[in-house]
């Protein structure tokens, strides 16, 4: 009777063994059919997804008979592209900036012989903050700012503007806007932009009564707003006198004690505020007087 329990306990043993083995196998085997699995899935994406750009990649080849789609992409739009640069190029040189367009698509400028900032082809301006060093250096990354703005604005207008039709005028200037009586419009040239308003005719078939401002883009702006009706003339004030104003709100904060704190803030943000609106010659001739006291 002991021999067969002991001999029934050897075989329990053994099948338990067999049955275990068995298990563990089937979840070895279940294990790596799931990675061997993941692998093929992956292997037959990744070869799909290669297949896939690389087909991609000749289609625009062929679309735009290009060697390299990526270079092809990025050179659409190219004669906009350098339009733009070489008129950001002319405007920053009218301001006395030194700027040049060089081979790598980029306009760079230098002040007083000093790295400035560049301006790319989408009229991002980019500088290194070593290089502003003082009011007057920043004063004039802030006219490059400016100007890349005004230019980027019209020029995306001349774009899709129509031709200004018109009795005894050319027809080489543009419909930059058009309310009520009044018109602006502009020209581009072997000089860059050139812009007006009129006054239409009664029958709107001729204009009168031109205000040219050359590549003057803010003053025709304003003159337009006027004619047109859409701003009252007397809450528009002249460079003039701005800078009246801001002489008068510096007098007041050095000079009158009785401000208080929030009238103090409130002439400080009235002076900054003129400071970004006047042109660049009337606060380098300020910073020279300065200098002079």
């Amino acid at each position: 009777m002991q021999r067969f329990k002991r001999d029934l306990n050897l075989c329990f043993s053994i099948f338990k063994w067999n049955f275990s083995d068995s298990a563990l196998f089937q979840r070895a085997a279940a294990a790596r059919f799931r990675i061997n699995r993941r692998k093929i899935f992956h292997k037959v994406m990744g070869a799909g997804l290669l297949v896939f750009t690389n087909q991609v990649q000749r289609l625009f080849a062929l679309k735009k008979g290009a060697t390299d789609w990526r270079l092809e992409m990025s050179e659409e739009n190219t004669p906009q592209k350098e339009r733009f640069l070489r008129e950001v190029e002319q405007q920053l040189l009218r301001k006395e900036l030194d700027a040049k367009l060089l081979e790598d698509g980029l306009i760079h400028i230098r002040w007083k012989e000093k790295p400035l900032c560049s301006v790319d082809r989408d009229g991002i301006v980019r500088f290194r903050p070593a290089d502003i060093t003082g009011p007057e250096v920043d004063r004039q990354l802030r006219t490059v700012i400016q100007a890349a703005g005004q230019v980027k604005e019209y020029m995306r207008i001349f774009e899709r503007a129509p031709a200004l039709k018109a009795v005894g005028l050319e027809d080489t200037y543009k419909v930059l806007a058009d309310f009520g009586d009044a018109v602006l419009a502009g020209q581009l040239g072997k000089k860059g932009a050139r812009f007006v308003t009129w006054e239409w005719d009664f029958d709107r078939q001729g204009v009168h009564v031109g205000h040219y401002f050359m590549e003057n883009y803010e003053a025709a702006k304003k003159d337009f707003a006027v004619r047109a009706g859409l701003v009252e003339s007397q809450r528009l004030f002249s460079d003039e006198q701005l800078a009246v104003i801001r002489d008068a709100c510096e007098f007041a904060l050095e000079d009158d004690a009785t401000l208080s704190y929030a009238e103090e803030k409130q002439l400080q943000s009235v002076q900054e505020q003129i400071e970004l609106l006047l042109p660049q010659e009337e606060q380098e001739q300020r910073s020279t007087m300065e200098q002079t006291m």
